[in-house]
């Protein structure tokens, strides 16, 4: 055997994790017209991905046969009729890939924020049957917190694609994640969004009190990634009276009670033409800043500054007062204000105040949600926030919250599949008593609503419920017929009521629909 029939025979034996069969047949194209000389190179060239851990492309097959229709559940409907406007609010049941394929249609560039909420591929996977990327690839691939690695980010890259073209220009992205899997979610987004794109990645103090089960280090911590679609000054400064007074914390008083803070005049960065120049205070005092620092400000600003009293020696080190301003808002930390954003307890009392019971595990409280929007720049006038993980339907709450505050005109499109009925009782549940101020059976006896029956409620917010169907069979190979031509266009105005195409987009928007094949039907057919 030739060396080059041999580094074909080691491809071929390539674990589907790192190569699926198309993958493997284009290696071998380019290793059989490779010279036998360079056969090693070459080779060395193909598995380099292999050998990096970060696979992205190993993805569950498109089914055939099959198309996605959406449905409304018309018993469902919250303040709104048969008219579809565009005040609405979406609540979407379904597999969220298939919601994401379909949303792509009417939503392209459309959407502001995203904020999302995956599963975090936990060891409680091994529960289901399933095993970690160290052990090999998951045999199952379900919408749960039950995945390998490699499946695992192949789900969020499916996903996490579409998203990207969903989002307008200036739109932003937030991805809450755990120590499992943020370093990965991180490379993955930087593949999809790209490096430059990428704005910070958020640390939010999750449990306020050390956790006493942890067997080494109490994880308190979560992460929220955060990217845009083009990267411009896509975060606000911090303008919300309540957070500007967490930050006053920070603050002195001067004998006049006005609030300052002491900075350093030198940084390790600045006007490098001035170097270690000396430059002479008023006080007649000569500093020049250490080797390896700069001036951070301009002689003629430290003049300024210097004419105002506004220097202060710290020891032997000149720093400058910089007085609060009101006014003016705060660039937001990366370390997120924890008194602001709150607790995962803070989320589970609130979801006990609605149902009066734990009814879904560690839900985010509505405060993050609330603050993540509150400092993405939004150009839109009816900006459109999507969460296509909505679990107990937390960023719709925080969406209604904020319009309530401000008297905005956020929109929210909420996405989440039915298993154990989880969009019918918990998320749709939750929207309907917020808005309502009573359950759909009736009830008036929730803590929630004790606490906010006198003050301003959510009663004009209007939410329409879609189901979308993923099991109608169709022949790809012949005409869409004239009735699914026409279920099409009644579906897919749902999400948007102006949708009107013609044929030849038609075609191409049904011929998007084609879902992932489900579980079920793989197995079938194996």
């Amino acid at each position: 055997m030739t060396k080059k029939e041999n580094l074909i025979k080691k491809i071929k034996e390539f674990d589907n994790m790192y190569f699926n069969d198309d993958q493997k047949e284009i290696a071998i194209k380019i290793l059989e017209k490779a010279p036998e000389e360079e056969a090693q190179q070459y080779y060395d060239f193909i598995v380099m991905k292999k050998r990096t851990g970060f696979v992205f492309d190993y993805s569950p097959e498109i089914a055939k046969g099959r198309i996605i229709t959406l449905k409304e559940d018309k018993e469902k409907r919250i303040n709104v009729g048969d008219e579809i406007k565009d005040d609405e609010n979406k609540l979407l049941i379904g597999e969220n890939y298939n919601a994401l394929k379909a949303l792509k249609i009417t939503h392209k560039n459309k959407i502001d924020l995203i904020y999302i909420d995956p599963p975090y591929n936990t060891e409680s996977a091994k529960e289901d049957g399933n095993q970690s990327s160290k052990e090999g690839i998951s045999s199952k691939f379900m919408y749960k917190d039950k995945f390998g690695r490699g499946g695992w980010l192949n789900m969020m890259k499916d996903r996490l694609t579409l998203a990207k073209d969903l989002l307008t220009e200036e739109g932003v992205i937030f991805v809450s994640i755990d120590d499992s899997e943020q370093a990965y979610l991180k490379v993955l987004m930087d593949d999809i969004f790209g490096e430059e794109n990428f704005i910070s990645t958020l640390i939010w103090k999750s449990f306020h009190s050390v956790k006493n089960d942890s067997i080494n280090l109490s994880q308190n911590t979560e992460y929220i990634i955060t990217f845009s679609k083009n990267k411009k000054e896509n975060i606000n400064e911090i303008t919300d009276k309540t957070i500007l007074d967490q930050v006053k914390e920070n603050y002195q008083k001067d004998d006049n009670g006005n609030l300052y803070i002491l900075k350093p005049v030198w940084a390790k960065s600045g006007n490098k033409n001035k170097k270690q120049e000396l430059y002479t205070f008023n006080n007649k005092r000569k500093w020049k800043p250490e080797k390896g620092t700069f001036w951070r400000f301009s002689f003629l600003k430290l003049k300024e500054f210097d004419d105002n009293n506004l220097i202060v020696f710290n020891g032997k080190n000149p720093m400058v007062k910089i007085y609060f301003d009101s006014n003016k808002g705060k660039k937001p930390s990366s370390l997120l204000y924890e008194e602001i954003v709150k607790y995962t307890m803070t989320g589970d009392k609130q979801i006990k105040s609605i149902f009066n019971e734990k009814k879904f595990p560690n839900p985010k409280p509505i405060n993050l949600i609330k603050f993540l929007i509150k400092i993405t720049k939004i150009k839109s006038k009816k900006p459109i926030i999507l969460d296509f993980f909505a679990g107990s339907g937390t960023t719709g709450h925080a969406v209604m919250d904020l319009n309530k505050e401000d008297n905005g005109n956020r929109r929210f499109i909420l996405v989440t599949n039915n298993e154990n009925n989880i969009a019918e009782n918990i998320t749709y549940e939750r929207l309907y008593r917020i808005i309502k101020k009573e359950g759909t059976n009736g009830e008036k006896d929730f803590t929630w609503l004790q606490k906010e029956k006198n003050k301003i409620s959510y009663l004009n917010e209007k939410v329409r419920v879609i189901k979308i169907d993923d099991s109608q069979k169709i022949s790809l190979d012949q005409e869409f017929s004239d009735e699914l031509i026409e279920n099409f266009k009644e579906g897919i105005k749902l999400l948007d009521g102006s949708y009107n195409k013609n044929n030849l987009n038609l075609y191409y928007d049904l011929s998007a629909l084609n879902p992932h094949k489900n579980l079920e039907e793989e197995n079938d057919s194996n």
